[in-house]
């Protein structure tokens, strides 16, 4: 194959490379780098132009293309008012700027998605430590309110406390576990009425908050 017919093939490659994102707003900054980076090979007229013109282009094609798709995701979990999944993004985009090659945007992306993943987990958490634990209300609800004939009552009693016994020892293991990650880690039911964890629930927010109140006075919370 002669030289020049390696060369056209290099420059059809990278003008389709950036035709790929031509026209989609969510890969501006990808098409704007892979175009600087093709029109740079369009240039050239021998593989030794081609070395020297490539540079870092391809690495700042790299570069914009986790930006864009970081860019997607903060937009995505704001839409959501998923506030604590939304950090990585943020965090990305603050310091991205500042890295020089793929490499320290790499090490930068590892490095605050194992920050944020430690959050996610401790959010998550605070859900399932109350709504994860509704079937326990209910059931103790169940028992407490229950009418029942003399001889059944002590039973219904013990079935009411077993209940609270569950729920309280539930809230002291998360509780434990979770400090291992975050100091002082306390279990608050009021954040699943914040949108995010709300948003899953199945049942309305004057029911819950009942059930809020009455999980607060069991745990002490």
């Amino acid at each position: 194959m002669q030289i020049m017919e390696i060369i056209d093939k290099y420059k059809a490659y990278y003008s389709v490379r950036a035709k790929k994102y031509e026209g989609n707003g969510r890969y501006k900054n990808t098409y704007n780098a892979e175009m600087k980076l093709s029109q740079a090979m369009q240039a050239c007229s021998t593989l030794e132009d081609f070395r020297d013109r490539l540079g870092d282009l391809n690495e700042l094609c790299a570069i914009a293309l986790i930006r864009d798709q970081y860019i997607m995701e903060s937009e995505h979990f704001g839409k959501h008012q998923e506030k604590v999944r939304k950090k990585e993004a943020e965090l990305v985009l603050e310091k991205i700027d500042s890295c020089v090659n793929v490499s320290d945007v790499m090490k930068l992306v590892s490095d605050v998605s194992s920050q944020i993943s430690v959050e996610i987990s401790m959010d998550e958490s605070q859900a399932d430590a109350f709504l994860g634990k509704l079937h326990l209300l209910e059931q103790y609800l169940v028992y407490s309110n229950a009418e029942v004939p003399e001889m059944y009552q002590h039973i219904i009693r013990e079935n009411a406390g077993e209940k609270l016994i569950e729920l309280i020892e539930s809230m002291q293991t998360v509780e434990k576990n979770n400090s291992a990650w975050q100091q002082q880690w306390k279990v608050n039911p009021d954040v699943c009425f914040e949108h995010r964890h709300f948003r899953h629930c199945p049942i309305s927010a004057e029911h819950l908050q009942e059930l809020r109140n009455l999980y607060k006075t069991i745990v002490q919370r």
